[in-house]
């Protein structure tokens, strides 16, 4: 076989295994909700028009969606996390800023005042099952920080309940 030849089922190979684990990560999240019994907002899924991100953790496993809707954006965790844990308290700290950032420039009159940032937590028993945030204006440096706060956040906050 030549080297061409081999680089190319090399490249194969990495792709099959790849599409494996995603597949296995389904399973693995389809079992989990059938273990806990619980409602998990993926079944209710993305909604029609909404975009979805993946946020992975530094493995490269997902960790939460965020579906990105008209002006808004929904922060979905995949694995319990407390409201109350301080990791997760941490994206929160986040977002106030940021909603303190726009009510200052809604007092200078850059934007009105009812398009100011807003977010709201929904829990289940006191955990947390989706983050809603409102007046999303699809800035991209926004987004980005925020993937990087969801990260720290539910992985951290992960780590901490399996320590």
């Amino acid at each position: 076989m030549s080297k061409n030849g081999i680089q190319e089922l090399k490249e194969f190979l990495e792709e099959k295994i790849n599409q494996l684990k995603k597949e296995l990560e389904f399973y693995e999240l389809l079992l989990s909700m059938l273990e806990t019994g619980r409602n998990n907002p993926l079944i209710r899924g993305p909604r029609k028009g909404e975009k979805v991100l993946e946020i992975k953790d530094n493995t490269g496993a997902i960790i939460a969606y965020i579906f990105e809707g008209k002006g808004y954006l929904r922060i979905v965790p995949l694995h319990d996390i407390e409201a109350s844990n301080p990791y997760f308290e941490f994206l929160i700290r986040y977002l106030d800023e940021q909603k303190r950032k726009e009510v200052e420039a809604a007092k200078r009159g850059e934007i009105p005042e009812n398009k100011i940032l807003d977010y709201e937590v929904r829990t289940e028993d006191g955990i947390v099952r989706e983050v809603v945030v409102r007046n999303y204006k699809g800035g991209k440096i926004f987004l980005v920080e925020l993937q990087a706060a969801v990260i720290y956040s539910f992985e951290k906050a992960r780590q901490q309940i399996t320590a």
